[in-house]
């Protein structure tokens, strides 16, 4: 008797390496990812306070506001840093991830190079900007890949799978 539920996930090929992705390393993705990111934006707001108050006031101060919108150019730039930097890494996931035992794969199941990292964060944030609705992609595919994943070639799973 199969006792799946009726959402659960089958083995999955990915698509153009075939290398497949098993049940466990998708339970529970979706709402990892939530969290993740929840913990990923403390981070973030933190660097940002921190370049705030140890840079970007004390320079514009001494600059008499010259440097003031070089320096904003950096606030940007913080959170694009934080996810390429991670995601690209040797470990691929952010410290959000890790805390929850995620983990992002190229298609052929190795670690995204620099490259992707810049296409998944930038799209990111473009699917973000409108209303976030396109965030919903995520349940309506069974590898529960967002647009971002598609386009830039990777998949979020489970850093182990679970007992």
């Amino acid at each position: 008797m199969d006792r799946r539920s009726p959402n659960s996930i089958s083995t999955l090929p990915l698509e153009r390496s075939g290398a497949p992705v098993p049940p466990a390393m998708l339970e529970g993705v979706v709402w990892r990812r939530v969290a993740a990111y929840l913990v990923d934006l403390l981070v973030i707001g933190v660097l940002i306070g921190a370049y705030a108050m140890l840079v970007f006031v004390p320079l514009t101060v001494v600059s008499f506001g010259l440097l003031a919108g070089l320096l904003s150019a950096v606030f940007g730039l913080i959170p694009l840093a934080y996810h390429v930097l991670l995601i690209g890494g040797s470990r691929s996931a952010t410290l959000g991830q890790r805390l929850f035992d995620l983990r992002v794969m190229d298609l052929s199941g190795g670690r995204p190079d620099y490259i992707q990292a810049v296409v998944l964060c930038v799209l990111f944030y473009l699917t973000l900007m409108p209303t976030g609705l396109l965030l919903l992609f995520v349940f309506f595919n069974a590898q529960r890949r967002t647009l971002h994943d598609w386009f830039s070639g990777t998949i979020v799973v489970r850093g182990s799978a679970p007992a």
